[in-house]
This record gives C-alpha cells, structure tokens and sequence, in this order.
C-alpha cells in the first residue's frame, strides 16, 4: 500500500512540474514581444529606402537639426528607433574606426556608451553592428547601432522593461529594400554670400533679404561686433542638417560670413571637404594655396585613413581663394569643425 502510494505521489510530482514548465513557457512566450505584424505594419520609405515597422511603433518628432527628408523617428511605449539616411563608407570602416564614428553619431544623444562591435548581414546587405546604451531626454535604452552603406538605425528597449524585441528588429532589418528614388539635383550654394548682398550692406538689410530662420540660440552681440546665424534649408544637401549659417557685422555693417558643419554629423569628412572645394574652384577657379599639415604622418598616404586623421586631430586643411574683394578660406580642424568662411579681404586676418 505504501508503494502504491509512493508511485501515485511521484506521478502527481511529474504531472505538477510539466504542468509548471509548461505554465514558465507561457510566461516566457507571453514576455516576447509580437508587434511585427506583416497585416498591420507600417511601410516607410526615406528617399531610396524603404522598410517596414509595426503599426505600435508611432513615428514621432525628430531633433531640430536633422532633416526631415533623412531622418524619422519611431516610438512606443518601450521602444525608441531613429533612422538616418545617407551614404555610409562601412567597407572603410575597421572596428576602431566604427568606435570613432558612433562616438561623433553619439553627440545626439543625451548619453551614449558604445559595446561589442561586429559584422553583421541583413538580408543580403552588410551591415556594422554595435551594442549601445542611450538616453533620449530622460528615458534610459538599451539596443544596438546599425550601420548600412544607406542608412544608420538606432534601435533601444527602455532600460528595466521586460518584453523581449530582439525579433520585432530583427524582422524591421530583414524587411530592408532599396527601391528607385529620383532625388532633386541638390547643391552647396548656401555656402555662399547671397548674389544680392554685398560687404559693408547695413545689418538691416540683411535682415529684409535673408528669409531662412534665425537661430537664436546662435546668435551673439558682443561689444560693437554681432552675430546673425540661420539653419539652411535642410533638404538642400545631405549635410545641410549639420551646418549653421553665421553673417558678421561691425558697428552694424557687414564683415563676413560663413558656413559651419557640426563634425559629430558628418560620416565622410573627406568627401564633403572635396565637394565643398570643388563647388568653390567651379566659380573662382582654383584655389591658391591648399595647405594641409600632419601632427601624425600614419594615415597621411592612406586615402581611406583620412577620415581617422580628421577624427583624432592628426590633420588640418587650409584652403584659400581671393577675388578682388572677398577672401574665401576652408578650414578643416577636428577642433573648430568644418568651416568655410567668406570676408571682405581687409577683414581676412580677423576671422
């Protein structure tokens, strides 16, 4: 009797735990997240991508200074994903390399800190890969960085949240296409003084003439020098999201003006350095003097390195044109950014 006993409490034991696994399974499958709904997503396309998010994940506002054209941005109530278009050089990219751009794609951020860093293929595209942290305003993510030669996404789960999204990015990446897209031909005249400005026009009238909107924040008086900046139209080029627009006035009158790029937007410095002086040398002609000095020679016969040379200071560049009244210099300095300035040639020395 005490055997039969024994058997019967033993099958009761067995009939408990499966129904306890089975019961942790359940739970586990009710912890996975299954927002990615191929009936219900949300197709998006930016420019010549285009992919697939679930209808939960609202697109919401992005930063001020990032173009519309290029970014978008996605929330829900515990996922946060922004997508920036552009071309991105990743077969140049070796792993420190990559830890240097996130570390310039990190200034968007409140916080970010960088991780394990791979190869990754998605869909028939390569991508680079990197485990972040974040914050956007005061919320905490933790995701992975996605870096593809069209495109960059941003993926973070809110910090202390318990659903598991790994396959809902997963299925997002895997929906990735490239799709024919006729851009408008874009160019850098922002860069220059407007054709119906000139040296020494009284402040006032710049004003009446220049209709882009001021950026306060930017905007200076010191003493009788002031400063006017205004945002370009950010749809003019793909780095116009990282430029600010600056005229000079001396007791009122206009000195100079000149164009800045946030280094920390930009992915390709060489190759908006290039098309900056060629746009340059396609109305003056050639420059008179390009003068490039190296701290540290190692990359300085590596075309591919260059980028790296610019991100840890081992380069500058200065490139100079005269008209017969205006100077035009590019300055390439990790420290003072990527700048071109114009002036009034009595002015020059004073930039």
């Amino acid at each position: 009797m005490k055997k039969l006993l024994s058997v019967l409490l033993m099958v009761c034991l067995c009939f408990g735990m499966a129904a306890g696994c089975g019961a942790q399974r359940e739970s586990e499958k009710e912890s996975v997240s299954g927002d990615f709904d191929e009936a219900t997503n949300v197709t998006v396309q930016i420019k010549g991508l285009q992919f697939e998010v679930p209808k939960k994940w609202e697109e919401s506002a992005i930063a001020k200074n990032e173009s519309k054209e290029n970014v978008k941005c996605f929330k829900s109530e515990d996922i946060y994903l922004k997508v920036i278009y552009g071309s991105n050089a990743i077969e140049k990219l070796d792993d420190e390399s990559y830890k240097a751009y996130l570390s310039g794609l990190g200034t968007r951020f409140g916080s970010f800190e960088i991780g394990t860093i791979s190869d990754e293929n998605y869909n028939g595209m390569t991508a680079k890969k990197s485990d972040v942290s974040f914050t956007v305003d005061t919320e905490k993510y933790n995701g992975d960085v996605f870096t593809f030669e069209v495109a960059e996404f941003i993926f973070g789960v809110k910090q202390g949240c318990e659903k598991d999204y790994a396959s809902d990015i997963q299925k997002v990446l895997a929906s990735i296409k490239t799709v024919e897209y006729q851009e408008v031909t874009k160019d850098l005249s922002y860069i220059f003084l407007q054709e119906d400005m000139r040296w020494n026009m009284a402040r006032a009238e710049v004003e009446d003439i220049e209709k882009r909107e001021i950026d306060t924040l930017d905007s200076v008086e010191n003493g009788n020098m002031s400063y006017l900046a205004y945002e370009p139209d950010r749809s003019t080029d793909e780095y116009s999201n990282s430029a600010t627009l600056v005229y000079c006035f001396e007791d009122d009158y206009l000195k100079a003006y000149w164009c800045s790029y946030d280094v920390g937007y930009i992915s390709d410095y060489k190759e908006l350095y290039d098309k900056i002086k060629d746009t340059i040398s396609e109305k003056y002609g050639e420059c008179e003097s390009e003068d490039v000095k190296w701290t540290d020679e190692t990359y300085q016969n590596e075309d591919a390195k260059w980028n790296d040379a610019f991100r840890y200071g081992y380069v500058t560049v200065k490139t100079i044109w005269h008209t017969e009244d205006t100077a035009i210099v590019i300055t390439w300095d990790y420290n003072s950014s990527l700048t071109v300035a114009m002036s009034e040639t009595d002015f020059e020395n004073r930039l």
